[in-house]
C-alpha cells in the first residue's frame, strides 16, 4: 500500500488479510498439488480484477477475464471436483 501516513498504510495492508487467510486455508486444504503457487495465482488475480474494476472496466470484460482465470485454474488440479459443481 502506498500512503504517506504510516498508520493508514498499515491499516490498509491489514484489512484484506482476513479474506486472504480464508482463501489460503481453503486452497491448502483442498489443493494437494502446490497450494502456495495456486494461492498466489488466486490472490493476484483477485487483486488485478479489483484494480481494473476501480479503473472503470466493464463488467463484461472483468467477467471474461475471471472466466479465463477459472479455466486456467482448472488445469492445475487436483482439487475436490464436487466442491465446484
Amino acid at each position: 500500500m502506498r500512503a504517506d501516513d504510516e498508520t493508514a498504510r498499515n491499516m490498509a495492508a491489514e484489512l484484506p488479510r482476513g479474506g486472504s487467510d480464508i482463501i489460503t486455508n481453503y486452497i491448502r486444504e483442498h489443493h494437494a498439488k502446490d497450494p502456495k503457487r495456486v494461492t498466489d495465482y488466486v490472490l493476484m488475480t483477485l487483486r488485478g480484477l479489483s484494480s481494473y474494476a476501480r479503473l472503470g472496466y466493464s463488467t463484461e470484460r472483468l467477467t471474461h477475464c475471471a472466466e479465463m482465470a477459472g479455466r486456467a485454474l482448472e488445469r492445475v488440479r487436483p482439487y475436490d471436483q464436487h466442491l465446484i459443481n
